[in-house]
């Protein structure tokens, strides 16, 4: 799948795109673990409030700013599930998964250090107050970070109004109080643990590790996604000096008129703007599939008339639909609509 590259400079607290001196300050970087591929992109405001929305409504008012604090930056890396899952990543770290459920929407399922956030800032807020939390019985400590979920009997106590599939926040006690152990899904609720029910009570995803990640400090200013580009700008330019060699050249070798499949999204995008940077004027081609959004359509339109080139426009009509009692729905393992509705 190729090497994921993400890193993070834990002085400036920003994704840095390789593992090269920080652009800003000229520290080294952390890498961050990703799941494959790694792709990972930046959360728009949108992506933000509603994890914000999530974790407060399942965690309690004010969890969302713990996870996700004003003036950081946020990414989304998309990993494989069956429906949508998004990796949450802030501070280097990744706190949550983002995640879509049939029948439920979608769901924050907090990582050890997202659960780590949302207790520390409940602890330490008069307005805040955590839900949905289990606190294990200290003899079931050891089994659960040895990779067991917690069972009934081996619940201490537990927040009220838990329901069997609510994500919670577990638990243990210690000398100073209790203090996160694990994250995971409740599958008993609230009155089944308190009675001390026999089964799973909560089946833990994520536990606490002896080994914490390295933090930005906390007192770390804000940052903006223009301080983002100047601490890439060496590998970003790096990157556009290949890309723009890689065109010239095969359109040199190759001698046909230039042109730049467009589909309204980011990586057709990028990719005009590299063929101009080249000193190449491309005709922009479209593929109207009949299923595009009026808006795509209107981008591929306003696109090419701001950069002065010509658009050609190509329409499949009906092909979609005239294809589908015959081929079914398309997947990701069966992609006959590209075929019919692009390249056909």
């Amino acid at each position: 799948m190729g090497r994921i590259t993400l890193h993070w400079c834990l002085h400036c607290n920003l994704p840095l795109v390789e593992k090269v001196p920080c652009g800003l300050c000229g520290q080294a970087p952390k890498a961050v673990a990703l799941t494959p591929p790694g792709d990972a992109r930046p959360a728009f405001p949108y992506d933000i409030g509603m994890v914000r929305s999530l974790a407060d409504a399942q965690f309690g008012d004010g969890a969302g700013k713990n996870l996700l604090p004003d003036g950081r930056m946020v990414l989304l890396n998309r990993i494989p599930d069956l429906d949508r899952t998004d990796e949450v990543i802030v501070d280097g770290e990744v706190v949550a998964n983002l995640t879509w459920i049939l029948g439920k929407g979608f769901v924050l399922q907090l990582r050890m250090g997202g659960g780590n956030r949302i207790w520390r800032g409940a602890m330490t807020s008069a307005a805040g107050k955590l839900r949905s939390w289990v606190v294990a019985d200290k003899g079931a400590v050891p089994s659960i970070l040895d990779g067991s979920n917690l069972l009934g009997p081996g619940v201490a106590k537990c927040a009220p109004g838990i329901c069997a599939g609510d994500e919670v926040i577990l638990l243990e006690e210690t000398e100073a109080g209790t203090a996160p152990l694990g994250t995971g899904m409740a599958k008993l609720s609230s009155e089944s643990m308190a009675a001390l029910t026999r089964g799973n009570a909560v089946k833990v995803r994520w536990k606490r590790i002896n080994d914490a990640p390295q933090q930005p400090a906390p007192d770390a200013v804000e940052r903006t996604w223009d301080d983002v580009l100047r601490a890439n700008a060496r590998p970003l330019e790096r990157s556009v000096a290949r890309a723009v060699e890689f065109i010239r050249e095969g359109i040199s070798k190759l001698g046909k008129p230039p042109a730049v499949s467009y589909s309204g999204g980011k990586d057709s995008l990028a990719t005009l703007l590299l063929v101009l940077d080249a000193g190449i004027k491309p005709k922009v081609m479209f593929i109207d599939t009949g299923l595009e959004f009026p808006e795509t359509v209107e981008n591929a339109q306003k696109t090419a008339a701001l950069l002065g080139l010509e658009l050609l426009t190509e329409k499949a009509g009906e092909a979609f639909w005239d294809n589908l009692p015959r081929f079914g729905p398309p997947g990701r393992d069966a992609r006959w609509c590209c075929k019919c509705c692009k390249l056909g």
